[in-house]
């Protein structure tokens, strides 16, 4: 696991996953190789990777705060907004007041409020055709 962390330190992507698949292989419920990678794929852009590794933690830990908001991010990057929406929500419910994901869910409110305005456009714009 450290020669994961000081492979990514130097940004040696490579070198760094390589290390922490030999992690997984002597543990594959080890909880930070795990996050590590979901975070990794995360900023990756692959989402369902992403979401699959915090979901295989969350099903170890339900109340993983910090797998909860990643995987939230996975739905939210991939525009699932209904479903970012519950992981929020329940993020809310293990810790009230919790500010990222309050935040978040005011991100998603905007994002949802634009989709609608969008919509309503071209929905006026089809009318005049």
């Amino acid at each position: 696991m450290q020669l994961a962390l000081a492979n990514l330190e130097l940004d040696k992507i490579d070198e760094f996953e390589a290390a922490l698949s030999r992690t997984l292989e002597i543990d594959s419920n080890h909880r930070d190789a795990l996050k590590l990678l979901a975070d990794l794929n995360l900023k990756q852009g692959t989402y369902k990777d992403a979401a699959q590794t915090y979901t295989k933690i969350i099903s170890r830990v339900p109340d993983d705060l910090e797998a909860l908001l990643g995987l939230g991010a996975c739905f939210f990057k991939a525009d699932d907004l209904p479903t970012a929406r519950e992981v929020y929500e329940r993020i809310l419910q293990i810790a009230p007041g919790h500010r990222l994901a309050t935040d978040n869910l005011t991100a998603i409110q905007k994002k949802e409020a634009q989709k609608s305005v969008v919509s309503d456009q071209l929905s006026v714009a089809s009318g005049q055709l």
